[in-house]
């Protein structure tokens, strides 16, 4: 039969290749349009399901079930934010004018242009793996009903690690247990199993969060879980580790070569998990203020700036409470002081100070460690603030009084308080001089950078 016959029985073979060589053009413009189209598509479809990406769990391996990147709580946007966790204008240390709780809104930190520093040589893997040295550590975590985060901090912790048989951790939950709130362990547990949550190698303490007082007296709790480990690292409830995260940052502190090091800062947060271009950069706390025209006013940190990072880390005037790490003698013997009930931004400073004098130094890290959640969250002035509010006073005096400032008056708990008082390697001039903090200072207002110490520092000799 020949071709195209059924159809055109008249059709010459002339015209059907006639036919063919104008349909073959025809064809190969119809392909060319679809390619066009459906490329166009795919790029859309393709940068849609990029943005989507959780950014947990796009670089990091955690042992989590597989619907509970729905659960993840992204970011929201909003207004610069303390990144001690509220807003200034709901300042909790500030007299309240009624019962109502105070609400802790959503946080973000703004996002910065990078400003890229020449590169540093990275270490290779055996490098890394070679810092641990069988050397151990202890993760101390005050909890405050932060109970999911928290679970998932420790996924992080063990997953992350290069020698997770090394890590211990020591929790102190403050949970509303007739409410069904659980442990942060028993959480924990619950999602990756009992023969792999490494109960054993976790001391955990628990308090009706009716009950506490705040963090300065959770942290001390934690550090009752210390033993015979070398290393403490005090941290928040809610971060996100890096891999690999024990051996880099023991690296880093053997770079220092300064067996008081405290490597130390608030971390990014999580948004910046997985930007690259920001890889570079690093925070460095160098601004504080007079916190209010309260005559027993404490000394409030600010938001950290953004510094290209250096070839190891820089050392630093402040101290960050949810992210520092050094050995266990500075945890043992400069311990947070339990008896300064709701205390909160008091507790940085004043510890900063006790370990300065003592003879310890703060380094922010030249490569992030961990990466921090800034959301809302439950807080300890939720309930009873107009009460609270005058506990948290006296609290603030006790804090003046053993720093040696002057308060108006002596209506505060003396228990145990010489051992919270100043060190002795160093003086409380020598600390103002070096911090360029005036804490005798008047109020000015709300702007965070009322004392700068952004330049390079001196290590003071003692």
């Amino acid at each position: 039969m020949q071709y195209g016959r059924r159809h055109h029985p008249q059709r010459s073979f002339l015209g059907s290749r006639a036919l063919l060589l104008l349909l073959v053009p025809l064809g190969c413009l119809v392909v060319v349009l679809y390619e066009f189209l459906y490329l166009q598509s795919y790029s859309a479809s393709a940068s849609k399901a990029h943005n989507n990406i959780p950014v947990y769990d796009e670089n990091f391996q955690v042992s989590r079930r597989a619907n509970y990147l729905n659960e993840l709580t992204p970011v929201p946007t909003a207004k610069k934010a303390n990144l001690r966790q509220y807003a200034e204008d709901e300042t909790p240390s500030m007299a309240p004018t009624t019962s109502r709780p105070l609400l802790t809104p959503a946080l973000v930190v703004k996002t910065p242009k990078p400003v890229h520093a020449a590169p540093v040589p990275s270490k290779t893997m055996n490098e890394a793996v070679d810092a641990v040295k069988g050397r151990t550590t202890m993760v101390l975590i005050a909890n405050y009903r932060d109970t999911r985060r928290c679970s998932e901090t420790l996924d992080s912790i063990f997953t992350n690690a290069v020698h997770p048989e090394f890590i211990h951790v020591s929790i102190f939950d403050q949970i509303y247990l007739n409410e069904g709130e659980i442990r942060c362990i028993d959480a924990y547990c619950n999602k990756v199993g009992e023969a792999a949550c490494r109960r054993n190698q976790m001391v955990n303490s628990t308090l009706d969060a009716n009950d506490a007082t705040g963090p300065t007296a959770a942290r001390y709790e934690t550090e009752k879980g210390i033993k015979d480990e070398d290393f403490c690292l005090a941290i928040d409830s809610h971060l996100v580790f890096i891999k690999d995260w024990d051996a880099e940052l023991l690296s880093q502190w053997d770079s220092l070569e300064n067996p008081n090091a405290i490597i130390t800062v608030y971390p990014k947060s999580t948004e910046l998990l997985n930007k690259t271009q920001y890889e570079d950069q690093l925070q460095l706390m160098c601004h504080s203020r007079i916190e209010s025209s309260d005559p027993d006013s404490m000394i409030q940190y600010g938001a950290p700036i953004w510094i290209s990072k250096p070839p190891k880390p820089r050392l630093m005037s402040q101290l960050a409470g949810g992210f520092n790490f050094g050995n266990c003698i500075q945890a043992k013997t400069i311990r947070n002081d339990p008896h300064t009930p709701f205390l909160f931004h008091g507790e940085e400073y004043s510890r900063a100070a006790r370990l300065w004098t003592s003879g310890y130094d703060f380094y922010v890290p030249n490569k992030d460690v961990v990466y921090h959640w800034y959301e809302p969250r439950k807080v300890i002035w939720e309930k009873d603030w107009d009460k609270r509010y005058f506990v948290q006073q006296k609290a603030k005096r006790r804090i003046r009084y053993a720093l040696g400032l002057s308060y108006t008056v002596d209506d505060f708990d003396h228990t145990d308080i010489e051992q919270f008082r100043l060190g002795n390697k160093r003086t409380f001039e020598q600390w103002k001089e070096f911090t360029k903090i005036d804490p005798n200072a008047p109020y000015l207002g709300k702007e965070d950078t009322q004392f700068d110490n952004c330049q390079e520092l001196t290590l003071v000799p003692y």
